[in-house]
């Protein structure tokens, strides 16, 4: 696809049609952006925003700036809230619905980044209140679904509300048939994402391990580097959700074993019967010996008891 673009922008340069030239260049960026090559991604949204400066297309500028506000937020940019004042004031001097949404969805961008709860919620009235517009592009539909489904985990990881996954289940699935309905395969990923995210929370270990696989594949076969990236950080939170497991079920087995010496303890220490019929004096530490042996301790462990 990349050369395809390339080319392209080389036949538009050479007659001069700067509109289609920042037609393809959006394209460009986009394909950039979800391979996870953001500084080309910037910079070809950047050339695209110069040459807007030169034509009257207040729809396509929309699209410019909003992936701006999306790409800065994913950069840690600074100039995020530059490019989402630029959008507001262009969709306050526009009539154009798709331009309003554009701008109120730079707005829910931002306040889903807070930590404050009461930003979260407004992010969340503001997409219920686009998504019942007569009218969204499939794009803008896309985000807000995902981003719905995203702040219902949230809400789950807070609350450990049952009803919230029977919300939550109907919505996973719709974005499932939407992306591949569409073969939006960046829409599939992040939903991947969500979905081994809320099975780790869960302790749903082997599922988690068994989404992140899945989705590894299909990121590695279409080159999709941002969500490989993004996957890597998602296998080492796996692998510490196991290792915390581990670690609990050892300090469990630590905990029984000790019960149950400290039990033979006390009944070799004060059970006289026993010490008359052996004719000899207990011997708690061939007690604990014979009993290790039955469970196969390491040398190691039986030291660490007696």
């Amino acid at each position: 696809a990349e050369s395809y673009f390339k080319n392209a922008l080389e036949t538009w340069q050479k007659i001069n049609n700067e509109r289609e030239m920042s037609r393809v260049l959006i394209n460009l960026a986009n394909s950039r952006k979800i391979q996870g090559d953001y500084r080309e991604a910037l910079n070809n949204y950047l050339q695209c925003l110069k040459i807007m400066q030169n034509l009257n297309d207040v729809l396509l500028l929309s699209e410019i700036l909003y992936h701006l506000v999306d790409l800065s937020i994913e950069m840690g940019n600074d100039n995020v809230r530059k490019y989402q004042k630029q959008l507001v004031t262009l969709s306050t001097n526009s009539d154009n619905k798709l331009v309003t949404q554009r701008a109120r969805l730079s707005s829910v961008m931002i306040l889903q980044e807070s930590n404050r709860i009461e930003n979260k919620v407004r992010s969340k009235e503001i997409m219920e209140e686009v998504i019942n517009d007569e009218f969204t592009s499939y794009e803008i539909n896309n985000y807000i679904l995902l981003s719905m489904a995203k702040y219902l985990f949230q809400e789950y990881q807070l609350f450990r509300d049952e009803e919230i996954l029977d919300e939550l289940a109907p919505l996973i699935e719709r974005i499932y048939k939407i992306s591949r309905r569409q073969e939006n395969y960046g829409l599939l990923l992040d939903l991947f994402l969500l979905q081994s995210e809320l099975a780790i929370f869960q302790n749903r270990l082997s599922e988690a391990k068994f989404i992140i696989y899945h989705a590894k594949s299909i990121a590695e076969f279409r080159g999709l580097h941002r969500y490989t990236e993004k996957l890597t950080y998602e296998e080492v939170s796996l692998s510490f959700a196991e290792s915390k497991n581990t670690a609990i079920a050892t300090k469990q087995e630590n905990f029984e074993l000790k019960s149950i010496i400290h039990d033979i303890k006390n009944l070799l220490t004060t059970s006289v019967n026993i010490a008359e019929l052996i004719e000899t004096e207990p011997n708690v530490t061939d007690a604990i010996m014979v009993f290790a042996s039955s469970i196969k301790l390491s040398n190691l462990e039986i030291n660490e008891l007696l």
